[in-house]
């Protein structure tokens, strides 16, 4: 039969591996406190004890240490940006020409549909490489790119 801090670190560890198929440092947070709960249960403390120091180790890791490995994952120059935001700089493809006089335009980028106008009120004909230079309300200002800048950062 297993020690108590054997069955501790054992399932530290299987939640470690379970961590590589999870994202966001959950599992990983959760298997760090069995690890820090392990030696309470060497030393013979109590079941409520060793759940105690989990519980605490737990809330204490996910509430400072999972934050910093958070941001340090998912840097990105300028901060880490999200929904409208994070598009800004991306690049699309003209899935409708953009006439500005007209009112029409429309751009795919990452997988999603935008109205759009050009920067400085050009026509951009469909099929026109561009780059996502900004958001008002539901249209991006996008200006045209070169095809041989594509994909170059």
């Amino acid at each position: 039969m297993l020690a108590a801090w054997q069955i501790w670190v054992i399932v530290g560890l299987l939640l470690w591996i379970l961590e590589i198929f999870t994202p966001g440092f959950v599992v990983a947070v959760f298997g760090v406190a069995c690890l820090v709960a392990a030696p309470f249960a060497a030393l013979g403390f109590s079941l409520t004890t060793q759940i105690i120091i989990f519980a605490i180790s737990g809330g204490v890791l996910a509430l400072t240490v999972r934050p910093v490995l958070l941001r340090l994952l998912y840097r990105r120059p300028g901060g880490y940006q999200s929904n409208v935001q994070g598009i800004i700089g991306s690049m699309g493809v003209v899935t409708e020409a953009i006439d500005a006089p007209a009112g029409k335009g429309r751009v795919k980028v990452g997988g999603e549909e935008w109205r759009a106008v050009d920067e400085n009120e050009s026509r951009i004909s469909e099929g026109s490489n561009v780059m996502v230079l900004a958001i008002r309300g539901s249209t991006a200002i996008v200006m045209a790119v070169e095809s041989d800048t594509w994909g170059k950062s």
